[in-house]
């Protein structure tokens, strides 16, 4: 989602980077499995000093009810693997999204619930520090490996330097990691050769994967490496955490995996940032026309099907000839100085004569995004695939309908003809029917914001996270 870094977080400077590399196995961790020896080239005492943060005490350790009428401890050392994207970064651009909010917003959960948690992520700014404290108990470190703008398609081979980075991290503070917890295929990579070094259980979760993209849209490009890699990731895992019974279907299918170790925690939502407001109000904030608006959040991208959006809107004309309905569509996320896909899209707009009532906005802040939100009376995700669609449950939280394709996970959490609307095309017709319901029922657009809020308020970040704590605890028996 369009986010701003953290304006609360804290920085924290190491006494020394993280500049020695270090030799790894490249075998799974396995439990009782022999440990690895460590690099005589590299010993202890000479590895890089870096200074923990003493806003990291040790907690009590907490404990969670378990199976059989026991209690055990919970992890108290969490390493999450965020190779490609930083959370803290600026979201909606081309590689930031639905994902940093998971995790960022997972990693403050852990750390309220009694964890320590480190996030490992590749330094994608050159003015970021080394360490960023993201709140008490949780951290953000940045490792350096590669060129700070390389494409996401030639992080593979800095997968060696990223993680010969986070072992000089983990030795020069001692810590002991219990478990690891990577996102996206390219941490998973990283996460395989982690596990053996630090001896910890690795948890994946991949938001994403190559098989479903492909069969979702055709002509959707994947590397044939990223595919062979989630199945070297699916295979030697502890566990797989997905956010729905259909992704979990997906894996067990496309992937021959074991259902077995494959576990369903669905995501969750901030529901004090995003709640209801005037929509009056949050116009004359964002300096928006009060008029009737439409609104798409989220990462620019052939994927998310804004075209089809951009099709729908001319077939809301009273008829052919008729000019523009007296309407806003907003487009929020992207980079408007460096997108290519977002000047395709301008263009497009041009082309079909609704550049007057089409506004690209960019990126913009956390702390705007609810208003957004708020101010729009119809949210739309037109997307040909996503594993869950964050978006679409913020809106909903913000107690605005949404009309989204009926696809992944947005079927679990999006009841058709009561929060809003489920298409199962993804053509121009379908959705402007939709629209045009809505927007000439403002009574059923109510109703269905309401039914919409109270969906979401049932789904937060602090009962996803103790369902996480659980799963990490069966990982670590």
């Amino acid at each position: 989602m369009p986010l701003m870094p953290n304006k609360s977080a804290q920085t924290i400077v190491p006494n020394n980077p993280l500049t020695q590399a270090m030799p790894m196995p490249d075998t799974p961790y396995t439990a009782g499995a022999s440990a690895v020896p460590h690099n005589p080239a590299m010993p202890m005492q000479e590895t890089p000093t870096i200074s923990v943060s003493p806003a990291m005490p040790s907690p009590a350790m907490p404990s969670s009810a378990m199976p059989g009428g026991t209690a055990a401890p919970t992890p108290k050392k969490i390493a999450i693997i965020c190779f490609h994207s930083c959370p803290i970064g600026r979201l909606g651009e081309k590689n930031t999204g639905g994902m940093n909010v998971y995790v960022s917003q997972l990693a403050r959960e852990l750390a309220a619930q009694g964890s320590q948690v480190d996030i490992f992520t590749r330094t994608h700014d050159p003015d970021e520090p080394p360490i960023t404290q993201l709140a008490d108990g949780a951290r953000v470190i940045h490792i350096d490996a590669g060129p700070v703008h390389a494409q996401k398609d030639e992080l593979p081979r800095y997968t060696r330097q990223f993680v010969d980075g986070a072992i000089a991290f983990q030795q020069s503070g001692r810590i002991k990691y219990d478990i690891i917890h990577s996102h996206y295929w390219q941490s998973g990579v990283a996460a395989i050769r982690l596990s053996r070094q630090w001896r910890a259980p690795h948890i994946s979760t991949f938001h994403t994967l190559a098989r479903t993209k492909q069969r979702a849209r055709a002509g959707e490009q994947e590397s044939p490496q990223r595919a062979h890699a989630e199945q070297r990731i699916i295979q030697s895992a502890k566990t797989i955490v997905v956010s729905t019974h259909i992704e979990k279907h997906d894996i067990t299918r496309l992937y021959d995996a074991n259902g077995a170790r494959i576990q369903v925690i669905p995501p969750g939502v901030d529901t004090d940032l995003f709640a209801p407001t005037d929509a009056a109000d949050a116009r004359r904030r964002l300096n928006l026309p009060h008029k009737p608006t439409i609104l798409y959040v989220g990462r620019i991208e052939p994927l998310k099907g804004i075209d089809i959006l951009l099709r729908a809107v001319p077939l809301l004309r009273k008829t052919p000839d008729a000019p523009n309905p007296d309407i806003n569509l907003l487009i929020v996320g992207g980079n408007l100085a460096e997108d290519a896909e977002i000047a395709r899209l301008q263009a497009l707009a041009a082309d079909l004569n609704i550049d007057d009532i089409t506004t690209f906005t960019g990126a913009v802040s956390q702390t705007q995004l609810p208003a957004y939100y708020n101010a729009a009376d119809i949210f739309v995700l037109p997307s040909w695939y996503e594993s869950f669609g964050l978006a679409a449950l913020e809106a909903m939280t913000c107690g605005t309908p949404v009309v989204v394709s009926r696809v992944g996970g947005l079927t679990t959490f999006v009841e058709h003809g009561k929060t809003g609307h489920l298409v199962p095309w993804r053509c121009p017709e379908a959705f402007a029917r939709s629209l045009e319901t809505l927007l000439e029922n403002p009574a059923l657009r109510q109703a269905m914001g309401r039914a919409a809020r109270r969906k979401a308020l049932g789904m937060s970040w602090a009962a996803m996270a103790n369902r996480m704590l659980n799963c990490y605890y069966r990982a670590c028996k």
